[in-house]
């Protein structure tokens, strides 16, 4: 927020606004939001009053369509405390869990988290630093460890000192595919549990009654076929963290036992009637849109305001165009090392096919589509990889071929895959007649991939005219 008085501010509103962006130890103080459509960073900007919202007047605009135009407001007095104030917003504000009533102020601190709506805003104190995109600036990292070099998803890694130090639950978001494990992987191990468990459990691959065996764990003779007892994964993460990979598929009975265990801290064995404590910390990830999911009652709400303590949506590989040539390079040296094979590279039309192609099963697919071009570029004596070797699907083979010209001008392809891409939006948005929800189903994705391409191709959404902000 600018002063709009002509001259300079008097000394005592200098050093508040001093106060303000740099600190009580003379560090920049900086807001680190996580929308649905990614991480961003801004300094926070100098004044006593500070507003927040989505409304591009406001002294920080949050682009979520969670986030009122107005939603709250940052306050610092003269003695340098800052606190949060609802703006009378829609979807609410909270500091550190507590939901804000109607003017009241909650004192926030760096490391502090606020929730607006479904946007995180962490307040972080120090210099703005960002690791170095260069590719030979970081070490290569181990198996298991991602490798970030993106800049969305260097931001979004630089949130994991703060997720680490809570105890709040995670909910990651993202395309299959795109990392969600190892980014849940990397938050326990920065974690103070770090030296306890890390349990998995992949609640799409088990049924309602198999699944909750496996969570809550059984008595013997509890059920034909127990003849032992056994504890769940509840009992397994004690001290340390519980991973709920594909969390929308648990059923809605499920859900409301996951919700008592989440509340009491407190696990029932199938066929007990002794409870049993659990200490453990919730990440979950999903591919589902579970804000539409409630909405349409296939997901419990109470469930989700308890996972959500903070929430991170991790981009498809199509939008980390930073990584994909790196990633693809990595899993080729993995696999020579692991076959015991030749060191192979990857020739310039191969990396032209991989550039074009838009990677639906992100990650999980481009490893593999390396790991088949290198079996069959050692199998043929070769030392280099070309696009006959990957195998790439005809659909981006015949965007290759009929592009092929285009390609002496650096990211030609990614263009023009960007322009269909965006043409295909388009024509779900007027199949499902502006319904982002519906259009989102007609091309297999999330609605919250739909509003990041709305926002990244600048379409312009359809709004209604009585709709509240």
């Amino acid at each position: 927020m600018t002063d709009k008085r002509d001259g300079p501010m008097p000394p005592a509103e200098t050093e508040t606004a001093d106060i303000r962006r740099e600190g009580v130890h003379g560090e920049r103080l900086w807001l680190v939001m996580s929308t649905r459509a990614g991480v961003s960073s801004v300094a926070l900007p100098p004044g006593e009053v500070v507003t927040l919202g989505r409304s591009r007047t406001c002294d920080v605009c949050v682009p979520d369509d969670s986030v009122s135009r107005h939603h709250a407001t940052f306050l610092l007095t003269p003695e340098g405390a800052r606190s949060v104030e609802d703006a009378g917003s829609r979807n609410g504000t909270a500091v550190s869990g507590h939901w804000l009533e109607a003017e009241e102020r909650r004192p926030v601190a760096p490391g502090a988290f606020m929730q607006l709506g479904s946007t995180t805003v962490v307040l972080m104190r120090g210099p703005h630093r960002r690791p170095s995109t260069e590719s030979g600036s970081r070490p290569r990292p181990a198996i298991g460890e991602p490798l970030v070099l993106d800049a969305t998803m260097q931001s979004i890694y630089d949130l994991l000192d703060v997720m680490a130090g809570s105890s709040l639950s995670v909910l990651i978001l993202g395309e299959t595919g795109t990392g969600k494990e190892v980014f849940a992987s990397a938050l326990h191990a920065k974690s103070a549990r770090s030296a306890s468990p890390f349990v998995k459990l992949n609640c799409a691959t088990l049924s309602g009654s198999l699944l909750e065996s496996e969570l809550f764990g059984y008595e013997k003779g509890a059920f034909t076929g127990s003849v032992a007892a056994k504890p769940g994964l509840f009992e397994a993460a004690h001290g340390g963290t519980l991973f709920l990979d594909e969390l929308g598929e648990v059923p809605v009975d499920t859900q409301a036992k996951l919700l008592r265990v989440i509340d009491s801290g407190e696990v029932l064995r199938l066929g007990s009637v002794t409870p049993r404590n659990v200490d453990v910390r919730y990440v979950s990830a999903t591919n589902r849109d579970l804000h539409a999911a409630v909405s349409e009652g296939r997901f419990r709400s109470d469930l989700l305001f308890r996972l959500n303590g903070f929430e991170v949506t991790l981009p498809p590989l199509r939008e980390r165009h930073g990584e994909i040539l790196a990633l693809a390079r990595l899993f080729l040296e993995r696999v020579g090392g692991r076959e015991g094979r030749p060191a192979l590279a990857l020739g310039p039309a191969a990396r032209d096919a991989i550039l074009a192609h838009a990677w639906p099963g992100n990650i999980r697919e481009l490893k593999t589509t390396i790991e088949r071009g290198a079996a069959v570029a050692w199998h043929k004596g070769e030392r280099t990889v070309e696009p006959a070797h990957l195998m790439i699907p005809a659909a981006s083979a015949r965007v290759v071929g009929a592009s092929k010209a285009a390609t002496n001008e650096r990211g030609s392809l990614r263009r023009l895959f960007a322009s269909e891409e965006k043409a295909k939006v388009l024509d779900a948005l007027r199949r499902a007649r502006g319904n982002q929800t519906k259009a989102a189903r007609l091309l297999g994705v999330s609605r919250r991939t739909i509003i990041s391409k709305i926002e990244a191709f600048g379409i312009e959404r359809p709004r209604k005219d009585s709709r509240k902000s």
